[in-house]
This record gives structure tokens, sequence and C-alpha cells, in this order.
């Protein structure tokens, strides 16, 4: 049995969509209505959120930008305009059953930092590798869902029709398949290319969960130790040097996904994009029939061949691809981007060695970038390197038409003036290093930004900031009994006002580096701070024992936090522990996530205002009561300017700021 919308709401949701595409703008109401009408649809779309959870994200984003007006006109996406599209086309012939049909395949996916692991247990097969520096960069959800996309296509490249279940260990990687997408662009991107890859092939996912301590033989797949010694790759130069004498070649042998020169290639292990590799659990009869190898060159060198093998040739290849032509066209449109995946950072490192600068120099320079500038200039790099290829520009010396044209094709993909400015400083820095030309301050670059603020400017995120006083109230009641939670966001809270930081700054100090005595705490920092240039550090901070009102002193509310975690640290001198087993460190983000719980005890609107509104809040309170001086050194800002343009407004051994702020419920 099946459930199947009726033809008037088909016909409705036809006659909507249409409407929307001819339009060149549209309201975010009106977008918003779609949307609406496409989830209430989902009851007799099988496959209905993987084609509206896009729309929904630039929904999201254009009311960010437009904060909240509901009446703001915006241009659609171009993703959007393809996810509306299959609407029109497909809507007529969906349904969705209401039982399916029992699991034909269960496999269990795990990932670590280090790579991933997946196990067929119905055929009792398994996979394992490791991940590229690139990919190690992300987070841990991202990872565990591509550990499950290469599992899918390494058990099931040739299955049709089938249900799959998979089992997972993380929650968030599980609700992203199950629910065929989700709010964060990355994940729900990638959980729409794993839904199409299985749409193609009539594959069924139903995902559930397994506990870690029972997810043991993927868990292990996947902290596999691999050779990296065996990890080379031939530089660009000498690469098309041997294409031009030998060449044309057809295919790759003993590569990996991460040093392949050609599309099709032979892998030393196990390796989902490989041609075939040598060593696999997975048997194929070579005797057997394959399109994807039947016109291609196929030598093996028998004296490279182990006696092990000789008996048996059938167990040392995989065959990890697909025979189907669209499998073959699918992987050709992946395969520029797969060729970017490390960054455009190795490839300027390589450019700037053929240039005659030694290794070791080239990665010091590489490594005037901090981490988070690369990752954030990563993703507009590695697409201008894609755009370079299809375009044939110069990627390390193109023409100011080809940056022109690269950033207006980024703003008609729906990217705002901040996301567009970020390209462009990452294409200039990124050309800057090779041809010592800063393209963008090209007169021509720089009136183009203008012409994207005028048509669509950015505006403060708020006008207004919220009273301290609030906050202070709350966290005085928070005194006898108190739990570890509690006075762990009460630190956090009070912390992040008396000392007008970032989170990154709360995050980053050390037990090892407080000075505490019963009358005041002097931090230090050791670590790498945003606000950290040649010649300045941010200045120890002091604050003073709070003597008026003990329940938001941060002197007495460290002392009680140290000694309440004391016995739980272990080696661990990160000041902030997880206050659940097993109270491990936390990251910046959770730090940020109690700050959000405590604005939103205190009666704090966080539709508004986001964690970091701490530090405009509290420098802005005690603008006028305190010599400006005090505040910037306290906050850790060079000019007065940075303070007045971004952080001062209005409200809705020098301790004078911290004691200033707890003085707020007083005055």
């Amino acid at each position: 049995m099946v459930v199947k919308l009726a033809p008037k709401k088909v016909a409705n949701i036809v006659e909507l969509c249409r409407t929307l595409l001819r339009k060149c703008f549209v309201t975010i109401r009106e977008f918003a209505q779609l949307i609406g009408k496409l989830v209430a649809s989902e009851h007799g779309v099988l496959y209905a959120p993987v084609f509206y959870k896009t729309l929904e994200i630039q929904k999201d984003v254009e009311l960010k930008l437009n904060k909240g007006n509901f009446d703001a006109k915006i241009i659609l996406s171009n993703e959007s305009k393809q996810c509306i599209n299959w609407w029109i086309e497909n809507i007529h012939n969906s349904y969705k059953p209401i039982v399916f049909k029992p699991p034909d395949r269960k496999i269990e996916s795990d990932s670590s930092m280090l790579g991933y692991g997946a196990l067929d247990v119905t055929n009792n097969l398994t996979l394992s590798g490791v991940w590229s520096l690139s990919e190690r960069n992300k987070h841990i959800n991202f990872l565990e869902l591509k550990a499950a996309f290469l599992a899918l296509k390494a058990f099931c490249c040739r299955t049709r029709n089938e249900h799959v279940q998979l089992f997972l260990d993380n929650t968030t990687a599980i609700k992203y398949l199950n629910k065929m997408g989700g709010r964060k662009e990355e994940l729900n991107n990638l959980a729409k290319e794993i839904w199409l890859w299985c749409i193609h092939r009539q594959i069924w996912l139903s995902v559930f969960h397994i506990p870690g301590k029972l997810n043991i033989k993927a868990d292990a797949l996947s902290r596999h130790k691999s050779n990296s010694d065996m990890e080379w790759m031939i530089i660009d130069s000498i690469f098309e040097c041997i294409m031009n004498k030998l060449g044309p070649c057809d295919i790759d042998l003993f590569a990996s996904k991460h040093n392949n020169r050609l599309e099709q290639y032979v892998s030393f292990g196990p390796d989902v994009k490989a041609l075939a590799c040598d060593q696999c659990s997975v048997t194929e009869n070579l005797s057997g029939k394959s399109n994807r190898i039947s016109h291609s060159t196929f030598i093996f060198n028998t004296a490279l061949v182990s006696a092990a093998t000789t008996n048996d040739l059938r167990s040392t290849i995989y065959f990890a691809k697909s025979g189907n032509d669209s499998d073959e066209s699918q992987n050709k449109s992946n395969s520029s981007f797969e060729k970017h995946e490390i960054g455009g950072f190795q490839d300027l490192r390589n450019k700037m060695c053929e240039g005659g600068v030694s290794a070791e120099a080239a990665d010091i320079i590489i490594n005037s970038w901090r981490d988070s500038t690369k990752k954030q200039y990563g993703t507009y790099i590695k697409k201008w390197l894609l755009f370079c290829d299809k375009e044939k520009t110069d990627r390390f010396d193109p023409s100011v038409n080809s940056v022109l044209k690269f950033l207006l094709e980024l703003h008609l993909n729906g990217l705002g003036y901040s996301a567009v400015n970020t390209a462009k400083s990452a294409v200039s820095s990124f050309v800057y290093l090779i041809t010592n030309v800063q393209i963008g301050k090209h007169f021509h670059v720089k009136q183009f930004m203008k012409g994207i603020f005028n048509k669509k400017p950015v505006l403060p995120r708020y006008n207004c900031t919220w009273n301290v006083e609030m906050v202070l109230s709350l966290l005085k009641t928070w005194n006898k009994d108190i739990t570890l939670k509690n006075i762990t966001f009460k630190l956090a809270m009070l912390l992040a006002l008396t000392t007008g930081q970032r989170m990154q700054s709360i995050f980053l100090i050390d037990i090892r580096n407080l000075e505490l005595d019963t009358y005041s705490v002097k931090i230090r920092y050791g670590d790498l701070l945003k606000q950290t240039r040649p010649g300045y550090q941010l200045p120890e901070i002091f604050i003073e024992a709070f003597k008026p009102d003990y329940r938001i002193c941060v002197v007495h509310t460290l002392h009680e936090y140290l000694e309440r975690t004391n016995k739980l640290r272990l080696n661990n001198t990160q000041l902030f522990l997880s206050f659940q087993k097993p109270y491990k460190p936390v990251k910046k983000g959770t730090i940020a996530k109690w700050i959000k719980q405590v604005l939103i005890m205190a009666g704090i609107d966080m539709t508004i205002f986001t964690p970091h509104s701490t530090r405009g809040a509290a420098t802005s309170y005690v603008s006028g009561r305190i010599p400006i001086a005090t505040i910037l050194r306290t906050a850790g800002w060079r000019k007065d300017s940075v303070f007045r343009k971004f952080y001062q407004r209005p409200i809705t051994n020098d301790s004078s700021f911290s004691n200033e702020i707890l003085l707020a419920k007083r005055k």
C-alpha cells in the first residue's frame, strides 16, 4: 500500500513552483509559502526532504541577512531552482509506501580522525582507509557521514532495488540521513549527495544507532594505520613532461585517492574510488567481464606479484567501480573536485617550489596563514581552482576580468557581500604570493565590491544590547548547594563579562597559567590568540576579589570550581571541563552554548543576540564609567574605532573593568 497526493494538491504545488521560477525576484514570504506546502506533502512524496532542505537553508540565510523581514525580495539560487524543477517534473508520479520491505543488507560504519572503516555484516566484507590532511580538518559529524557514503559505494555499487540498513554510532549523522538533510549546509549537501546516489540505484536507506562499545569492528578498521611513507606525488611540471613524452596514459598504477594523477588508478590497498586494488577482503573473479576496464590498457608485472598471490589471483584485485555508464559520468563530474580535495595551499606551495623557493621556506610561508584563516579561505580557494579549470584560466596569474567573473558567479549563487568579500581576499592572497600583485585592490574589483554592498548592504546584527544587570541577578541566585553544571555555567559567564574576551580566549585558559590567591587572580596566555600579532600578545588579565558580593565574585567562584573539579581533572590542565562523565576538556563551541543557555535563563532574546554579544554588552555597559584605554587594554583592541564601530551599543593590575561590571546592580 502507498500514499499519494490528491491531484488537486499536486496541481497547486506545480503551479506555485512555476510561478516562483518565472519571477526574477520573489519575496521571502512567497518562498516560505512554497516550502510550507512542500513540507506538508512529505507523507505522499518519498524523497521530499532531499529536495526541500536546500530551500529551507536559503530561506534561513536570507531571513538572517534581511533581519527577519519576510517581505524582502531575493533571488533564488541555482541549487534552489534545481530543487523546484525536481518537484515540477516528479511530483505527479511520486508516492510513499506505508511499509518497506525487510532489509537486504546490513552495514556498520565508523570514522575516526585518522580514517574510516566499514563492515558488510550480511556478506562478511570489510573496508578501511585513511583521510587526507584536509579531510582530517573536517568535523567528526562530516567524517561519519562520508564514511557511511564510502561504505555504500564499496558494498552497494552494483546493487539495485535494495533496502540497506546502516548502523552508525554518531547520532548527528543518523539524523541527517534519516531526515534526508538538515540545517548545516555542509552536512546537508553531503547527506543530499548520499541520497541522490541511492535514488539513482533505487536503494532505500534506513539508519539506526549502534552503541560505540558494540561498533568494535568498524571502529578498529577506522583506526588502522597506513603506510604514510608511500604517499608520494609527482609534481605538476614533471608529470606534464612525462605525459608529453610517453603519454597519453590510461591508468595510474599503485596510487591512492590522495595522489592519483589519472582518473583511473589502481590502489595499493582498499580504495573505493580506485579502478582496482591488489589487496581487499572483497574478492572478484578476474575472468568476469568488466565494462570499466575493457577499453583500457591493463598490465601486470609478474615480478611485482608476491608468491603468496600466484596461487589464487582472484583474491588480489578488488573492482570498486560499477560498470554502469551513469556511474562513470558521475565520477567524472566529481573528479575535478577530488583533484583539489586537499585544498589550494598545497598547489600554492608546489608553485613556490617551482619558482625556486625551498620546501622548508615554502612551508613557513604557508604557515603565515593561521588555521582559522586557512579554513575560511580554503572553501573559496577550492572554488577558485575549480573555476580556473572550467574557464581555462591561470589560477596563479589571472586577469582582472576572470576574478570579476568568479566573484559574480558566487554572488549569483546567492552569496552576500561578506562571503564574496572573503572570497575576494582569499583569491587576492593566493595570487599575491606568486605575482606580487594585490588583485583585490584593483579599481574595478573595489568598485565591484561596493556595488554588491549597495545592492545588498550588510548591516550590524543588532543596534542595541542587553542589560548586564539581568544576567547578574540570575547568577546571584546560584549560590547554595550549586550543582557542578550551574557553577560551570556561572564561572563561564562571569569570565565572559568581567574580561570582555572572545570565546576563544576563555576556552584557552589553562590552570597552569593562573596566579590565584584569596584576593585576586591573574590570567596569562601562552597560546596564539586572534589578536596576537608580532610584538603584541594580550597582557595578563587581573581580576580582584569582589568584596561587596561574593555571590558574583570571579575569584570566589573560580576557587570553588577548581576545588569541585580537582579530582575529575586527571592530567587535564584546560580550565573548563565537561560537567558530565567522562569530564573531558570541552571545545570552544561548547562554552558558547553554555553562555547561550545562561542568557536564555536570564530572559535575553537569543533570536536576536549571540553568545559573542557578552563582549559588546560588557564593554558598552562600562563605557563612560571608566577610561577608554582600560576597555581597550582589557578586551584586547588596538584602536577605539574598533570598539565604537562594532561593539559599543546603547543598553536596552587594573581591575576597574571587572569591578565596574559587578557593581552593575548596586548603581
